[in-house]
């Protein structure tokens, strides 16, 4: 195990680790890339102040008996900043800023603009929605879902850094797996998932990545008979 106390004893890491943000963003140039032959060592671990940090999705690697570890796991659960740079081939590491939190405003079809997919619809002051009482204006209906995902894509403006959305799920019977949601960015990166109890609300808060402001909204269920809704309530939600 490898276990890191303090930031300046992470200088070596990280600098070695340079090449992994590189190679993974595949934007170096062949000519400066250099073949070799190295192993990826899931039987490494790293403790950060007491804590086990999560590798799984970018394991450490040992090359030359030399261990490598991955430069933005690390330099995030530092505290650092990671930017990188494709034109100019750089990488940037700074102490993160602190973010004054700004206004937040309510979702609405005229300012977070849907792109609806088969099975999802906008649904205005909808009835009979056995997850609440409460009457809302505005929610995004999911309707028939099953083993495969559907859902829907939302467009926030631009400047967007954190949403904050309801989740409401809708089911009959007592016979079927709960709904699984994913919010997934323009680059297929899974930014928040879970899954909600039927005929009840969830609510769950999220920043976007450096991908962009379009979101995708996908639900999913072990379904049978598709008896199944998710619902984004737009009354609820917001954005700043």
């Amino acid at each position: 195990m490898i276990i890191i106390k303090k930031k300046k004893l992470l200088t070596g890491l990280l600098i070695g680790s340079l090449a992994l943000l590189c190679f993974a963003s595949g934007a170096v140039a062949s000519s400066h890339l250099t073949k070799i032959t190295a192993y990826l060592n899931s039987a490494i671990s790293v403790e950060l102040k007491g804590k086990t940090l999560n590798l799984s999705q970018s394991q450490p690697i040992t090359y030359n008996n030399t261990t490598y570890l991955p430069l933005r796991t690390i330099a995030e659960a530092t505290g650092l900043d990671v930017k990188w740079n494709a034109e100019n081939q750089r990488i940037s590491l700074n102490d993160k800023v602190a973010k004054t939190p700004g206004a937040r405003t309510t979702f609405s079809k005229d300012k977070v603009v849907i792109n609806k997919t088969f099975a999802s619809e906008l649904l205005l002051k909808p009835k009979n929605i056995e997850f609440s009482d409460k009457q809302y204006n505005e929610v995004v209906s999911v309707s028939e879902i099953g083993y495969a995902g559907k859902g829907f894509t939302l467009t926030f403006p631009e400047g967007t850094s954190k949403i904050g959305v309801t989740f409401g799920a809708q089911g009959k019977g007592t016979d079927y797996e709960k709904i699984k949601y994913k919010v997934i960015d323009l680059d297929g990166n899974i930014i928040s998932f879970g899954e909600m109890e039927h005929n009840s609300t969830k609510y769950v808060e999220f920043e976007l990545s450096d991908a962009g402001n379009k979101l995708e909204f996908s639900f999913e269920a072990k379904s049978y008979s598709n008896k199944l809704t998710a619902f984004l309530v737009y009354d609820e939600s917001w954005y700043e």
